[in-house]
C-alpha cells in the first residue's frame, strides 16, 4: 500500500469503525458516530481506490521507462543530477501502445550531449557559450538527444554557439539557482564564459520552488519576514501535513480541479524572488544576458501573473504563445487534438518533469 497509502488508512478506519458497531457495551450514540464516520470513510475510500487504480493500471496511465541506471546518488547543488557518460533508452506506453522509444546521453559531466560533444565543432572565432536551465521541457524528455532544444540551438547556429544542457527532469529555479551560487559552471565550461542563459519556466516550478511536492528533492530557499530570499537546509519541505495530504489520489484530482487555490502570494513571492536573483548572479558573474521562455500554453490567470511578475522585475520573458504566434492556426490545433487523441495530458499529474 505504499503507492496508496490513505487506501490503506481508509480499510483501517473502516474496520474500527464495524468493530465500534458490533462490539457489547457501546451507547447507542458512539455507534450511531461510527455507522456514520463509516459511511464517509467507505466514500472516500472508494474514490481513493478507483483514482489509484486508474493511476497505477497500466491501461490508464502512460508507462515511464528507463532501461539504464541513469541518475547519480545525492548531489549537494541540485539535490539529484544524471551519471557522467552514460547512454539510457528511455520508453513510454501507454493503453500497450509506444508513445516514445528514445535515448538519453550525457557527456563527462552529467550534462545532456548537445552537438559539440559528439564531433570536433567548427566554431565562430567569436562564438558564444549559451546554459539552459529548466526541467524535463529543456532537458528533452521523450525526445533522442538530437531532439532537444539545446541540442537544435547549436546545431542551427552553425558555429555561433555552443550550449550547455543543465535542465533535468522535475528541476525547478532553485536548482537553477543553486548551479549559479556554487562553481558548477566555472568547472564545466572552461573555454569561455557563458554569454546567455535560457530558463524554460512552467507554472508547476512555482510549486516546485515552493518544495509543495511530495517527492520534491533539492536546494531549498525561503523568504524572511522582510521579503529577502534565504538558503534553507536541504532537502524535504517543512510544509509536512500539504506532503502528505497530497499522497492522497483524491486531494490531488482536487488540487487538479482547483489548482489556483492552492498556490499562495507567498508561493509567488518565492518563485520570483529565486528567478530575479539567478538573472542578478548570471548578470554580474558572467556579464550575460538572462532569458526566461516561459509555456503559458494553459492560458490561465496564474500564467499571466508570472508573466507580469517576471516583466515588471525588468526581466526579458519570450512566451511560447509568442513563438506559435507565427504557425497556421491548424496546424497547432492539429498538433493539440493528437495530444488528446494520445490522452498524455495524464503524465502531468502521474509524475511531475
Amino acid at each position: 500500500m505504499k503507492r496508496a497509502p490513505f487506501l490503506a488508512i481508509s480499510g483501517e478506519l473502516l474496520l474500527v469503525c464495524v468493530v465500534i458497531m458490533t462490539r457489547p457495551g457501546i451507547s447507542k450514540t458512539v455507534k450511531a458516530t461510527a455507522f456514520n464516520l463509516l459511511f464517509i470513510v467507505f466514500v472516500f475510500g472508494a474514490f481513493e481506490g478507483y483514482l489509484a487504480w486508474e493511476n497505477f493500471n497500466p491501461k490508464h496511465r502512460p508507462l515511464d521507462v528507463l532501461d539504464g541506471d541513469f541518475f547519480d546518488g545525492h548531489d549537494a547543488i541540485r539535490g539529484y543530477s544524471a551519471k557522467k557518460n552514460v547512454c539510457v533508452g528511455a520508453h513510454k506506453t501507454l493503453d500497450g501502445k509506444a508513445v516514445f522509444d528514445v535515448s538519453y546521453s550525457t557527456n563527462q559531466y552529467g550534462l545532456r550531449v548537445s552537438p559539440h560533444d559528439l564531433a570536433t565543432p567548427r566554431l565562430n572565432p567569436d562564438y558564444k557559450n549559451v546554459i539552459f536551465f529548466g526541467c524535463s521541457y529543456a532537458f528533452g524528455h521523450g525526445l533522442n538527444d538530437n531532439e532537444t532544444l539545446p541540442f537544435a540551438f547549436e546545431d542551427k547556429s552553425h558555429g555561433k554557439y555552443k550550449t550547455y544542457n543543465f535542465a533535468q527532469n522535475a528541476y525547478g529555479p532553485h536548482q537553477m539557482l543553486s548551479i549559479l551560487e556554487s562553481d558548477l559552471i566555472d568547472k564545466t565550461i572552461v573555454d569561455r564564459k557563458p554569454s546567455i542563459a535560457i530558463y524554460s519556466a512552467i507554472l508547476d516550478h512555482v510549486e516546485r520552488a515552493a518544495m509543495k511536492l511530495p517527492d520534491t528533492v533539492g536546494p531549498k530557499y525561503r523568504l524572511d519576514h522582510q521579503g529577502k530570499l534565504l538558503r534553507s537546509a536541504q532537502g524535504a519541505s517543512q510544509l509536512f501535513l500539504f506532503q502528505q495530504a497530497n499522497k492522497s489520489y483524491l486531494f490531488r484530482a482536487a488540487r487538479r480541479r482547483f489548482f489556483e487555490r492552492m498556490i499562495t502570494p507567498g508561493d509567488f513571492k518565492l518563485f520570483v524572488g529565486i528567478v530575479k536573483k539567478a538573472a542578478k548572479i548570471f548578470k554580474e558573474k558572467y556579464n550575460g544576458k538572462f532569458y526566461v521562455i516561459y509555456w503559458d500554453e494553459n492560458l490561465l490567470d496564474l500564467d499571466k501573473k508570472i508573466v507580469h511578475e517576471l516583466e515588471k522585475e525588468k526581466i526579458t520573458i519570450i512566451k511560447v504563445s509568442q513563438i506559435f504566434a507565427q504557425y497556421n492556426s491548424k496546424e497547432i490545433n492539429g498538433l493539440e487534438e493528437e495530444y488528446k487523441i494520445k490522452n498524455l495530458s495524464k503524465t502531468k499529474y502521474v509524475h511531475y518533469v
